[in-house]
């Protein structure tokens, strides 16, 4: 995907990423946007190593080794999925699609590319 589709879609800026599928961003107050179509190891439990790996991964595809807060991404909140509201938030964070600058592929696919994560959730 190589634009938006409709929706919200917004300049920001990190303030963290705190795992290698969630990241934490500021437009005029912090919201926590889980990339959509990104399914990375959790960072807690047996997944634990793999998931270090993948935050790191998510670091470095948004700051190129520096610091990630502060960096500007633009974000897409897409509303032609939703049926309602509900299907654009799960556990307090909004579900989107973020790009970095010069970028044409959203951090979810260059994550899945990367081998970092999959498209859907694993069983």
């Amino acid at each position: 995907m190589s634009h938006p589709p409709l929706g919200v879609t917004a300049r920001a800026t990190v303030k963290r990423v705190l795992d290698g599928d969630t990241l934490e961003a500021v437009v005029h107050w912090p919201i926590t946007v889980r990339l959509k179509d990104c399914w990375a190891p959790e960072i807690r439990g047996d997944e634990r190593p793999d998931g270090l790996v993948a935050k790191a991964h998510l670091q470095q595809l948004i700051s190129g080794g520096a610091e990630v807060a502060g960096t500007s991404i633009v974000f897409n909140i897409a509303s032609s999925d939703a049926d309602n509201l509900g299907d654009l938030l799960t556990f307090g964070r909004v579900v989107g699609h973020v790009w970095t600058p010069g970028e044409s592929k959203s951090l979810s696919a260059r994550m899945v590319e990367a081998g970092m994560a999959t498209e859907s959730k694993r069983r």
